[in-house]
């Protein structure tokens, strides 16, 4: 499949929802483990200063693009990729897994916003069976459960024997756990890092509306709920294309899926 890199960390191109759907199906009925991120540019900037961050997303086998950014950055040295934010890839992900009657888990969060995340999803996707774990449990930038029982964890989910996982542990302890357990699970079709989507699940916080998203300017209302978000932001929508025109470092074409 064709794409782009940014800084190394490559980025595949996927042309419409249904081409999307394909790729999902395919993972779904296949024999092995494949893991899906999302980098956005605020990810791509991290990944340009930490090398092994950097590897654990081209760990994975699909990298779908976030963020407004990669898409203009892209365009303006010619190239071509289509923004596909983790939280609606998702979505289209368990629309799929819901037509087959499979288990999902969501792992991570705090307060309970996973429980809520999975109940509306319940209700949401009739015939979905989606189960919550990890609730307030704190993870290294490795992956490695901190301040927990990480055997009992691990336990917890093979015995759910799920086929969807989605990790909402936040860049980068989710792709580090995701790389570091891939193959842990044998029931496990697809695991994919979701970021901060729990909260827009669980109805702790409101998506931006639809008329922000189409302009590509999201961030604008994130930092109005959000203020403290502020240097997320700035890395994102300053120091992202700094780096990339500075540095004369265009998105290079290449195969970006392994799968």
């Amino acid at each position: 499949m064709n794409g782009v890199a940014f800084f190394g960390v490559r980025l595949a191109y996927v042309s419409s929802a249904q081409e999307l759907r394909k790729r999902f199906l395919e993972f779904l009925n296949g024999d092995a483990t494949h893991v899906v991120v999302t980098p956005n540019p605020e990810i791509l900037v991290r990944a340009r200063n930490d090398a092994r961050f950097a590897q654990y997303l081209n760990a994975a086998d699909f990298a779908l693009p976030d963020g407004f950014g990669t898409v203009l950055l892209a365009r303006i040295f010619k190239s071509t990729i289509r923004r596909w934010p983790g939280i609606d890839a998702a979505l289209l992900l368990l629309e799929e897994a819901q037509v087959r009657n499979l288990r999902v888990l969501l792992l991570g969060g705090f307060d309970g916003i996973a429980a809520r995340a999975a109940q509306n999803f319940t209700e949401r996707f009739p015939g979905l069976h989606v189960s919550a774990i990890g609730d307030g449990v704190f993870f290294s930038n490795d992956g490695v459960v901190v301040d927990g029982d990480e055997a009992a964890i691990l336990a917890a989910i093979r015995a759910l024997d799920p086929h969807v996982v989605l990790v909402g542990l936040g860049a980068p302890k989710q792709e580090a756990w995701i790389v570091r357990y891939r193959d842990a699970f044998p029931s496990v079709r697809v695991m994919m890092a979701v970021g901060g989507a729990f909260d827009v699940w669980g109805g702790r916080v409101r998506r931006a509306p639809r008329f922000f998203r189409m302009l590509g300017v999201e961030w604008i209302w994130r930092l109005m709920g959000e203020p403290r978000r502020f240097s997320r932001i700035f890395r994102a929508t300053i120091l992202f294309p700094w780096y990339v025109l500075r540095e004369r470092t265009p998105p290079v074409k290449a195969g970006v899926e392994k799968g």
